[in-house]
């Protein structure tokens, strides 16, 4: 599977929303996107980042870049999710794992079983947030990518464990100058 980098043209991608919506990467065109790859809405730590991500939705709204996170989840999973946390991303099923291969995203047993998870596992269950139901690849890799309005990728970022993801602040001040440099 080949990792995409900086300066790649992001894979087009076709996926329902918690909605049961169709969202395409075609659809953002003009605007820069944050598209994140989630595992699937029953894990933990993917329900703890999930809202912290959402929780700095306005934020990239403000700075005029759109903010879609993907998970292996079913369209029916990913709407009562919703229905809990609130949506202030665009939350994207695909549980057949298309767009996780064609943007690279891996799975791998070692960044499943890394030490380092279990301190973020604590702290998402510390902070209320359960197991539910299992889909997709139990040791799927999460991914984050900065695209631009024309569709080039400008950062990528891929997990090198179920846990590492950037930090909701650092994906908004690369959206932030991207933002800036499009409408320079």
């Amino acid at each position: 599977m080949t990792k995409l980098k900086a300066g790649d043209h992001a894979p087009d991608f076709s996926l329902p929303d918690a909605g049961g919506n169709t969202v395409s990467l075609a659809g953002f065109k003009g605007k820069p996107l944050v598209l994140v790859f989630n595992r699937y809405v029953g894990c933990p730590v993917c329900q703890m980042t999930t809202v912290e991500l959402t929780r700095a939705a306005p934020e990239f709204e403000r700075a005029g870049v759109a903010l879609a996170i993907v998970f292996q989840s079913s369209p029916e999973r990913l709407a009562a999710f919703a229905q809990r946390q609130g949506q202030g991303a665009a939350l994207l099923g695909d549980p057949e794992g298309r767009s996780y291969a064609a943007y690279g995203v891996e799975a791998s047993l070692a960044g499943y079983l890394a030490p380092g998870n279990l301190p973020v596992l604590f702290r998402a269950v510390r902070q209320g947030y359960g197991h539910g139901a299992f889909e997709g690849r139990e040791t799927q890799q999460p991914a984050a990518f900065v695209i631009d309005g024309n569709g080039q990728i400008r950062q990528a970022h891929y997990g090198r464990n179920i846990t590492d993801l950037p930090d909701p602040n650092v994906l908004l001040s690369e959206a932030r100058a991207l933002g800036a440099s499009q409408a320079a």
